[in-house]
């Protein structure tokens, strides 16, 4: 059994208000190689980077390793709010498409006024 789809709507924009921090974008973890004059390959990292497209541009930001997993959570917040998002337009276009098939329905049962049949 399903939601009403309005009371649903209310949840949603509850849960959407108990966000309260969240980041769009990928989040990565790089490592640098570099060859010491032994010839050994060294790698360092991990280094986390944020990266993000702001209109045309694309962004990055270096993230401190003692920030990484609240990134990580911001950036779930966010897949968390397109859902809720996605999920309200939804509803929203059901209500509407409910409320006008009720409207048809109103026009299509009244009696029709007027309307003489054409004489042969």
């Amino acid at each position: 059994m399903s939601l009403d789809p309005r009371k649903r709507r209310k949840t949603i924009l509850k849960e959407i208000e108990q966000i309260h921090s969240m980041r769009r974008g990928q989040f990565s973890q790089q490592y640098y190689e570099k060859t010491l004059a032994d010839g050994t390959v060294k790698k360092q990292g991990p280094y986390y980077v944020l990266q993000r497209y702001e209109g045309q541009k694309k962004c990055s930001q270096r993230i401190p390793p003692q920030e990484a997993q609240k990134v990580r959570e911001e950036l779930g917040a966010y897949t968390q709010f397109r859902r809720l998002c996605d999920e309200f337009t939804r509803l929203t276009e059901e209500i509407s498409s409910q409320g006008s098939s009720e409207e048809s329905k109103k026009k299509m049962s009244s009696k029709p006024v007027g309307i003489k049949k054409p004489k042969r």
